[in-house]
């Protein structure tokens, strides 16, 4: 007949149950903070990624100024920099830009839908007072030319996003210089992260 486990063997046998569980909690938790430690990782890459392209937009916006039609190229520069974009990455994006020219006294304002879908929009302009309602499909731009008599005009874009309702607001400058002004949009999605930056950029300068 077999003889029962003595006490010491029992205790032998407990220890070694304990210290594998123990071996694998700590491999169970050694997992989660190395998946842990790569999604910070990756907010950090895609966060440094986003504010490079608001740069970006920043300094196309100011290059496209020094050209000899600065409404017409800045529009370009913004619609191919953005289709680069999309080609390279999950991103959407709208922008805003509005360009006054003194020699004219006329302001134009042209926004862009990168969205991944059709928006309906509202544009309301103070200076004229002025209200277009109009569908926007994805990839394509409107443009209106207002004339001014005023030192400034409020642009508001009023907009419906799945499901959601957005407004943003800019203001033109329409002095005694020419003036340009974006306002950027950028929604970027990489695996599990989606991160949202929004930015206004503007430049004033004198006629030649």
């Amino acid at each position: 007949m077999k003889k029962g486990l003595r006490k010491g063997q029992m205790f032998m046998i407990a220890g070694i149950l304990i210290l594998v569980g123990f071996l694998m909690l700590k491999s169970m938790l050694s997992v989660y903070q190395t998946v842990e430690e790569k999604t910070t990782e990756e907010s950090e890459l895609v966060d440094r990624q986003i504010k490079n392209i608001i740069k970006e937009y920043e300094m196309t916006l100011g290059f496209g100024s020094l050209q000899a039609d600065p409404n017409q190229s800045t529009l370009e520069y913004l619609v191919n920099f953005t289709k680069y974009l999309e080609s390279d990455m999950t991103i959407e994006v709208l922008f805003v830009y509005a360009f006054y020219d003194n020699t004219t006294g006329n302001y134009t304002v042209n926004i862009g839908n990168f969205l991944d879908d059709k928006i309906n929009c509202t544009i309301n302009t103070t200076n004229p007072t002025n209200s277009d309602t109009f569908n926007l499909a994805d990839e394509k731009n409107y443009t209106k030319e207002f004339n001014t008599t005023s030192t400034s005009s409020d642009i508001t874009l009023t907009y419906g996003f799945r499901g959601q309702d957005r407004k943003e607001k800019i203001t033109v400058e329409t002095g005694n210089q020419n003036f340009t002004i974006g306002f950027f949009d950028v929604n970027i999605r990489k695996d599990n992260i989606v991160m949202r930056a929004k930015q206004t950029y503007n430049r004033t300068w004198a006629i030649n």
